[in-house]
């Protein structure tokens, strides 16, 4: 697809016709509503279009402006620098797609407010020039709802891949973060995000957070603070150190009425098949931030961790305060500079936690109340303080049980997950840890 655009570069309509006959090739498999119609948008389009393939418009304002999309559409975007997207007052009453056409799709930032049922793929999105504000590059207010971003590129800067090679008064001039969606049923799917300050915070109910990457970043991986929040299958890896942020990996907190941290309850928090990685370039880097790997507070009701590989240097690899039913099993710690006895441990913080189950999981240390710590060797829990021992090369990250390992097949099976943090599926005799043993 990307040969395609540059050969038709300075023929849209050459560009265009590839396009489209992708699009009737997949509309032939896969039936849409008559209904739906799909428009298209080109910044270097003449004023005056009207979505067609023939006039597109010149550019998003002109597409809400119009008056013609309806729920179950899709508007395609042409390449080119749309600079600030704005989508206020927008709701419709099914989803409306705004689907990046390929590559080069970019805007310096994207904000929803008082809307609904969009969704959003493709688009790349870094400012024009270094900002150090720490606003987010994506927002969505608390009164927007089902709102979805997918197969997204959100960066500091256009060479944030080079953020290993950044000082501190790089990072310090660059701090800005990835998505910031306050609103109930939204989603970040598939996307990257590189070289940022935080990099995903969700705080509405019913959010999924999956499948992303977030590599290089200065303070919290990803926040999911509301009821029912999924987050899944992401890798986050290469904190930096440069102000007084406690870094996390994944974080949740509760707030009360009051506004205080700790006075509510969050319910059906999902942590699932996700990869912290502190610090995967060289040893003697001076920026290496101490991470903490998840840290979720203060009262939970029904958590679930599982599946998760956690390498980190600071004491909370997994650790939860006033958790009322849970299940934490199948989990891989391991302390990501070398043998400690000191950190990092799967935790429950404080009293009052009950009805949690602790399984399966490896760790260098546990850290729990009375009334757990005695279900640790009978549910098959190991403490496992130099993990070079039994995984094949933790340090450079490889996380796998090794051959002949005595943890293979000695999990406790009721506990398990069906599948490991690949996604392969566990047998009636289960490993220990987040990886099943290939046969």
């Amino acid at each position: 697809m990307t040969l395609l655009y540059r050969q038709n570069f300075g023929n849209k309509l050459g560009y265009w016709g590839v396009i489209v006959a992708i699009i009737a090739t997949l509309a032939l498999a896969f039936p849409i509503s008559a209904q739906a119609a799909t428009y298209y948008v080109d910044k270097s389009a003449p004023a005056g279009g009207n979505g067609s393939l023939q006039k597109p418009w010149d550019g998003i304002q002109a597409a809400l402006r119009s008056g013609v999309l309806t729920g179950g559409d899709e508007v395609i975007l042409a390449p080119g620098r749309y600079g600030r997207l704005k989508f206020h007052d927008v709701r419709p009453d099914s989803t409306i797609l705004f689907r990046a056409s390929g590559p080069g799709v970019h805007a310096t930032e994207l904000e929803v407010a008082r809307s609904q049922n969009l969704s959003f793929e493709g688009f790349e999105i870094w400012p024009a020039k270094p900002r150090n504000d720490n606003q987010s590059l994506v927002r969505a207010g608390y009164s927007s709802r089902n709102i979805n971003f997918t197969r997204f590129d959100l960066r500091s800067g256009p060479d944030a891949a080079d953020y290993m090679g950044w000082t501190l008064q790089d990072w310090k001039k660059r701090r800005i973060s990835g998505f910031l969606l306050n609103g109930p049923d939204v989603s970040v799917t598939d996307s990257t995000l590189t070289g940022i300050s935080f990099g995903i915070a969700v705080t509405g109910k019913n959010a999924r957070v999956e499948r992303n990457t977030i590599y290089g970043f200065s303070g919290d991986g990803i926040r999911g603070l509301g009821d029912n929040t999924l987050v899944k299958a992401n890798h986050i890896k290469d904190c930096v150190k440069i102000d007084g942020n406690h870094d996390d990996g994944i974080q949740s907190w509760t707030l009360g009425k009051d506004g205080k941290v700790g006075g509510g309850i969050q319910r059906d928090l999902q942590i699932i098949g996700n990869k912290i990685e502190e610090w995967t370039g060289p040893a003697d880097h001076p920026l290496i931030c101490d991470l903490q790997g998840m840290l979720f507070g203060h009262q939970l009701r029904d958590l679930v961790i599982t599946d998760n590989i956690v390498s980190v240097s600071a004491y909370h690899g997994i650790a939860a305060a006033g958790v009322s039913g849970g299940l934490i099993a199948n989990n891989t710690l391991v302390n990501n500079r070398g043998p400690s006895t000191k950190a990092p441990w799967i935790g429950i913080l404080g009293g009052g936690s009950r009805d949690v189950v602790i399984a399966n999981n490896i760790t260098p240390l546990f850290s729990l109340p009375d009334n757990l710590s005695g279900q640790l060797r009978a549910n098959k829990n190991v403490q496992l303080i130099y993990s070079a021992r039994e995984l094949v090369d933790p340090m450079n990250q490889n996380y796998a049980l090794k051959p002949g390992s005595a943890l293979i097949d000695s999990a406790r099976a009721d506990y398990a997950p069906e599948t490991d943090y690949s996604g392969v599926r566990r047998g009636a005799a289960p490993d220990i840890g987040a990886l099943e043993s290939l046969p």
